[in-house]
């Protein structure tokens, strides 16, 4: 019931109801249109149910014919029959005159089953008259043979004859062609008989001959008027079908009509009901208006044409404006007096499509034409002397809208809405924002300038191209003064060491600014100064002791050294000068030096820039979706097909990859380093969990993912592989291959956490790269595992290692005793494959069994 309610008031909510009002004229127009139509389509249907009857009454009529020919032993009424004819003409002349014949006949189906129509009747009265005609020629030579029967010479056997042809009048089976063979041989046998007194009546055999004839033809007439009957009755029927089918259509039409029509009349009432409602919330708003005036803190005035106060609801400040019957007197922010009605009457000198056309000029902006249609915005003052001779300002918005008698502005409503307080409030806004934005760019710490206002600064440095160099500093063993006193006294110290600084620029009067970055870092933007000059300098001013006071007033002394990286004075293509600052830094940590000055190109920017464009390809590649698997097959060695090298295949090992934005593949080699070092590695490894899943969903095999043991102690790495291992149908079908790595040991809880949990539901766990140094046979045996992966480096040594082959066979006498299984990478050679299977090493992969690559 509450969705009904719902539906209820959404179909009669106020879009509803302004797109009624636009249609409305419409559908009005459509009603009438359709009820036309269907007033068409009635007289229509009547005059198709017309035409059907006419069609019946013809095939009734040529039924009649039908019946009364067909009578062997009547007498043809030639006067009927012709009647019958005449009836049938009229009838076919009265449909060709019919109103309804144009629409319904002129198609091509339609037309052409009259005509057939048309063109078979005429052909039945033809064969008709011919069929009479050839009737009385048989009744008259009937007649004439009975007269003369009495007379031939042959009496009895020509009487025989004649009966036969009576007969066949009464029913009896009478056959023309038989008659006449029989009245030839009849002929014949007399001629030829040498009985005494046999002689041939020839004059009366001639006339049986004569008589069948007309009856051999007239059974022709017979048969080609049954033909052109059944022809006229299956034009009837076709021609009625389609007058039928013609009759349904307009009946479906007008039913559809009339729903749409009883539909219009259901919108008329629903109009006619929103339009009641329509006038009574026009009347409550009307109430509600006058309510509202009385007690808004708006002043709304009603003037005449000469800017008299007719009537006003005074705000709360009613004593700056003047009094009803006086005039209203506004100015504008410029000084100039306002006279509303005259600038109302000046928009009336254009015409509204005069001001669209207007408005799209080029340079609408200059010309001096009014932009807005009727209503009068302006924002006016009020000037008012309080007692003391003080001039208060009001600043406020007016909305003026004219008031018309027959077209003509007979007053206006002007609205006044005071914003004194949103202009005081605007301006104590902005005055905040100047001094946060000032906050903003100050550390708290020492009141140095920070990275904020170094980044502006540099910014407007290089849109000046002013020549400045960046120096970035640290103390050193900073980490210490951390870890031996509390936050107050090293944030003294900080203070201290940006005193000292500053004390050292203005002594030596060097134009910088010092900025306070994070921790122990600083920064000065300098020009014009020589650079070793200023690193020698800054370095000597702490080349002494400073003592300070901690916060419990104990002195402090202090060993304190600086750090220096110096950049260029521009930025270049593959730096800017921070970056700069910040490489010349970390060379001069590496060099253990007291400072450094950039040099471009050197190791450690060509190790910035590289690393700078595998991170933007690693994030390139996560945000548009790039990150893609290949996978190398893993075989049974035991299980051996037809062909060279050829096993039956065990599982997939899934390796990662990724696209660049040219759409070049990249291998873990170039990349994954990068990744961990910029904090992207866990998104790169939740994409290939992803990937790990779907193709175990995809495809009926055994895949296996690498995790190491920082994937596994990851909380939101935990959370994406267990969210997506419920979900999976077949996680048998998945191996966990835990990559050797020298934290595995600190992380071990974590590890046989997460193991132990994907064991459980189903999943198999095998150890990566063993013997590559970090893992040992305890750490085989804590894991818990159920393959071991032999690392690259030991398979490739077997064919000319001793001590390798010796390590693999006690592993595998180890594996074998524990019931693990043991899988060789790097099998890339047949020397090499020959060794691990003489091993007895069960499962193998490698270039030489199988290259990786993309599953389809």
């Amino acid at each position: 019931m509450k969705k009904i309610i719902k539906k209820i008031k959404r179909f009669t909510s106020e879009d509803f109801k302004k797109t009624l009002d636009r249609l409305f004229p419409w559908l009005s127009i459509a009603a009438v249109l359709l009820i036309a139509f269907m007033s068409y389509s009635l007289q229509r249907l009547y005059t198709h149910n017309e035409l059907a009857a006419k069609i019946s009454k013809i095939v009734n009529i040529n039924e009649a014919i039908d019946n009364h020919i067909n009578s062997e032993f009547s007498i043809i009424q030639t006067d009927l029959i012709n009647e019958h004819l005449r009836q049938i003409d009229n009838l076919i002349d009265e449909i060709s005159k019919n109103s309804d014949y144009t629409s319904f006949f002129n198609t091509p189906s339609s037309h052409k089953s009259f005509k057939d129509l048309v063109d078979n009747i005429k052909a039945n009265e033809v064969v008709l008259n011919k069929f009479v005609t050839h009737k009385a020629v048989i009744m008259e030579k009937t007649l004439d043979l009975s007269a003369t029967l009495r007379k031939t010479k042959e009496i009895r056997t020509l009487a025989g004859f004649f009966s036969r042809i009576l007969l066949s009048r009464f029913g009896e089976i009478f056959d023309a062609n038989l008659f006449s063979d029989d009245v030839r041989a009849y002929r014949y046998e007399i001629s030829n008989s040498e009985e005494e007194g046999s002689q041939i009546d020839y004059n009366y055999s001639l006339l049986l001959s004569q008589l069948n004839e007309e009856i051999i033809q007239l059974i022709g007439i017979q048969e080609r008027r049954e033909q052109v009957s059944d022809l006229i009755s299956a034009s009837a029927t076709e021609l009625t079908e389609k007058l039928n089918n013609y009759s349904r259509s307009t009946k479906n039409l007008l039913n559809l009509i009339l729903l749409f029509v009883a539909t219009l009349m259901i919108i008329f009432m629903i109009k006619l009901r929103f339009n009641q409602q329509a006038k009574l919330k026009m009347r409550e708003k009307e109430l509600q208006i006058k309510e509202i005036l009385e007690h808004s803190s708006d002043t709304v005035f009603e003037i005449d044409t000469k800017g008299v106060i007719q009537s006003v609801n005074y705000s709360k400040n009613k004593n700056k404006y003047p009094l009803i019957d006086t005039v209203l007197e506004l100015m504008s922010p410029d000084g100039r007096p306002i006279n509303i009605i005259s600038e109302l009457e000046s928009k009336d000198k254009y015409s509204l499509n005069e001001i669209r056309r207007k408005k799209l000029r080029e340079n609408a902006d200059e010309l001096d034409i009014p932009i807005l249609e009727e209503t009068l915005n302006q924002d006016v003052i009020i000037t008012k002397e309080d007692e003391s001779g003080y001039n208060f300002e009001y600043h406020e918005r007016m909305y003026a809208s004219p008031i018309r008698k027959l077209g003509k502005i007979i007053g206006a409503n002007v609205v006044l809405i005071d914003f004194t307080k949103q202009l005081e409030a605007e301006y104590k806004q902005k005055q905040y924002a100047k001094k946060l934005e000032i906050y903003q760019h100050v550390d708290k710490e020492t009141g140095l300038p920070n990275h904020l206002a170094l980044s502006k600064d540099l910014n407007i440095s290089r849109e000046n191209g002013l020549r400045k160099y960046v120096v970035y500093i640290s103390i050193d063993q900073f980490e210490n003064f951390q870890f031996f006193y509390n936050d107050r006294t090293v944030s003294l110290i900080l203070i201290e060491v940006s005193r000292t600084i500053r004390l050292c620029m203005r002594n030596y009067d060097i134009k910088t600014e010092l900025y306070r970055l994070q921790e122990d870092k600083f920064c000065l933007v300098c020009e014009e100064e020589d650079k070793d000059r200023l690193a020698e300098r800054l370095l000597n001013y702490f080349s002494s002791t400073i003592v300070l006071k901690d916060d419990l007033n104990h002195d402090i002394t202090l060993n304190i050294s600086l750090r220096l990286g110096f950049s260029n004075d521009t930025d270049t293509d593959s730096s800017d000068r921070l970056a700069q600052a910040k490489l010349a830094h970390q060379k001069a940590r590496q060099i253990e030096a007291p400072y450094f000055i950039y040099e471009q190109n050197d190791e450690n920017e060509r190790t910035y820039r590289h690393n700078q464009i595998v991170s933007s390809m690693i994030r390139y590649a996560l945000n548009n979706n790039k990150i893609t698997a290949e996978c190398q097959p893993i075989y049974d060695l035991t299980k051996p097909l037809p062909g060279e090298n050829n096993y039956e295949l065990f599982s997939y090992e899934i390796l990662v990859r990724l696209y660049d934005d040219e759409g070049k593949i990249h291998y873990p080699g170039e990349f994954l380093g990068v990744a961990k070092q910029a904090g992207l590695y866990i998104s790169i490894t939740k994409a290939v969990i992803n990937i790990a899943f779907d193709l175990v969903e995809k495809f009926d095999y055994v895949f296996s993912i690498n995790l190491s043991s920082a994937d596994m102690a990851n909380t939101s790495v935990r959370e994406l592989f267990n969210a997506r291992l419920k979900k999976c149908k077949a996680p048998n079908r998945l191996t966990i291959e835990v990559l050797e790595t020298e934290d595995i040991d600190q992380k071990m809880d974590d590890v046989l956490k997460f193991l132990n949990n994907v064991r459980n539901q189903g999943c198999h766990v095998a150890i990566d790269d063993f013997g590559s140094g970090f893992a040992n046979i305890a750490t085989i045996l804590q894991l818990n595992i159920d393959y071991i992966k032999i690392d690259g480096s030991i398979i490739k040594r077997l064919p000319h290692d001793e001590n390798s082959r010796a390590f693999l066979n006690m592993l595998s006498n180890f594996a074998a005793s524990a019931n693990y299984t043991m899988v060789a990478e790097f099998v890339s050679s047949q020397d090499i494959l020959d060794q691990v299977k003489s091993l007895g090493i069960q499962y193998a992969q490698g270039y030489l069994l199988g290259k990786p690559a993309k599953m389809v």
